[in-house]
């Protein structure tokens, strides 16, 4: 089993990258913001932790949070 989660937060960490890079080949990226930084906050954001959190402890909508979420990054990383 810890063989499996060590796997999956590997790809969900090579999948954050991609998206991060692909926000800076687009011109999206806030300029000061470098590329390991940016997984990083899509990685935190989107873990299914935080997940959780507000789901289960908070009691949000999945709705919600999907639009907390959406507006976070948004103002986190985009220009």
């Amino acid at each position: 089993m810890a063989d499996l989660w060590a796997t999956n937060e590997q790809q969900r960490d090579i999948s954050y990258r991609l998206m991060a890079q692909q926000l800076i080949d687009r011109g999206a990226l806030k300029a000061d913001i470098p590329v390991d930084e940016a997984a990083d906050v899509i990685y935190a954001m989107l873990s299914l932790e935080a997940y959780l959190l507000f789901i289960v402890s908070r009691k949000w909508a999945p709705e919600r949070w999907q639009q907390w979420t959406t507006r976070s990054l948004t103002a986190a990383l985009l220009r």
